[in-house]
């Protein structure tokens, strides 16, 4: 249902900001082993989150001419992930992160922090039967429903919660 999306995305953004209390503004940025900082892990999740949000907020008759519908029903998001996990990634992707040269701690997390609060609320417009119809294209994994899109969103938050830790430690 689409409470529960909204609730694992709620669950995943919370936890990763719980995973970064206390910590300092050097080593938010800070970077190791030629792997993104804290920081740009954030950014990533925010970004991502805002394309998001657009593709939420456009007029589902422009989704479905751009991206198409499936008729089907939506994939278990197991299944996507373990999709995701021997998939093989672009050099590039288009979802690097970028940081403002202003960009601080304060400003990440809130801004992080905003984008999801716009996705949960920009779930609220789709009925169930569209979150298993309409398709949004996923840079790695294909065209995904928007519940599968949606789904694949918290995991990420998590992927990348672990990615943060590292960068952390």
């Amino acid at each position: 249902m689409r409470s529960d999306l909204q609730q694992k995305l709620e669950n995943a953004a919370n936890e990763i900001l719980q995973k970064m209390e206390g910590i300092s503004e050097e080593a938010f940025f800070k970077r190791s082993n030629n792997k993104w900082s804290a920081a740009e892990n954030l950014a990533h999740l925010t970004f991502s989150a805002k394309v998001m949000n657009k593709a939420l907020n456009a007029p589902k008759l422009a989704l479905w001419y751009k991206f198409g519908r499936r008729f089907k029903g939506s994939r278990p998001v197991e299944d996507l992930i373990a999709q995701y996990k021997s998939s093989v990634f672009p050099a590039v992707t288009g979802f690097e992160p970028t940081l403002k040269p202003d960009s601080n701690l304060n400003s990440e997390i809130e801004s992080f922090n905003k984008t999801h609060d716009k996705l949960k609320a920009s779930l609220e417009k789709w009925s169930e039967k569209q979150l298993d119809t309409y398709l949004l294209p996923h840079v790695v994994l294909g065209k995904l429903t928007v519940r599968e899109m949606t789904g694949f969103m918290a995991y990420h938050i998590y992927h990348h919660q672990l990615a943060l830790e590292k960068a952390l430690s």
